[in-house]
């Protein structure tokens, strides 16, 4: 059977034996090459050993796991964050981790997450074409709202709609989430993975546009939604989509 190397990153004993165990028993795929507790130990330690997939906490005895993602980690190492934390998700994803598990950790979540970055990589080493953005049906955005964490595939969110220091989040199933967040931070985390910009309040996914009706200043989504553009953005949507005016 073919290994991948994993290592993981957490400050609590009792979370590093409960992740050893399940790689254990639910991913014999992976070998486990080191544990550290902290980001100066994982950051020494990377420099002897990279692993396929870090398992990282994000509140750590010296810092946290962001400070480890700025300072290291090797492009090709896929990144499972798991904490206690759910109103982290967003920043989370800005640096393009991989996956957003909660604690405690469920272990078909971790085998099934496993599962998929292993298939990944295989296909990245093979050199088989392989779309590696936020839109992959691998990569997931965790959203917090009041009392959970949505964790949904970008496909599967149609725009974001600004409500003052709040973000609606609608999604292609017609539900939406509200969410403590402010809409700049949606558009730094999706703008470079087909999220578009076009007005103050309103941030689209390019895959759900329909029709860009330009002398109405609005564009038209495939679920019936007219979405205005404004002024401002309106050389945005000319550029990005190479809109000639006439």
């Amino acid at each position: 059977m073919k290994k991948y190397t994993v290592a993981i990153v957490d400050d609590e004993i009792d979370s590093q034996i409960t992740l050893r165990s399940f790689l254990e028993e639910y991913c014999p795929s992976v070998e486990l090459i080191g544990t550290y507790s902290g980001v100066n130990d994982c950051i020494n330690g990377l420099k002897l050993a990279v692993p396929d997939i870090l398992l990282l906490d994000i509140s750590l005895s010296d810092g946290t796991g962001f400070d480890i993602l700025r300072k290291t980690t090797d492009p090709d190492t896929k990144v499972i964050m798991i904490t206690a934390h759910g109103h982290y998700a967003v920043e989370a994803f800005k640096y393009k981790v991989d996956d957003y598990l909660l604690k405690p950790v469920n272990p078909k979540d971790l085998q099934n997450s496993i599962t998929d970055l292993t298939d990944l990589i295989d296909k990245q080493r093979n050199q088989i074409p392989y779309h590696n953005t936020l839109h992959s049906a691998l990569k997931k955005l965790g959203i917090p709202s009041k009392d959970k964490l949505h964790i949904t595939t970008l496909k599967d969110i149609v725009r974001c709609e600004a409500d003052s220091n709040y973000t609606l989040v609608f999604l292609k199933d017609e539900s939406r989430i509200i969410v403590p967040k402010t809409i700049k931070i949606f558009e730094e985390t999706l703008g470079d993975n087909g999220f578009i910009r076009v007005h103050q309040s309103h941030l689209i996914n390019q895959e759900h546009i329909n029709t860009i009706l330009l002398k109405k200043s609005c564009i038209e989504l495939k679920n019936g939604d007219r979405i205005p553009i404004s002024r401002k953005y309106k050389s945005t949507v000319v550029s990005k989509f190479k809109l000639k005016l006439i």
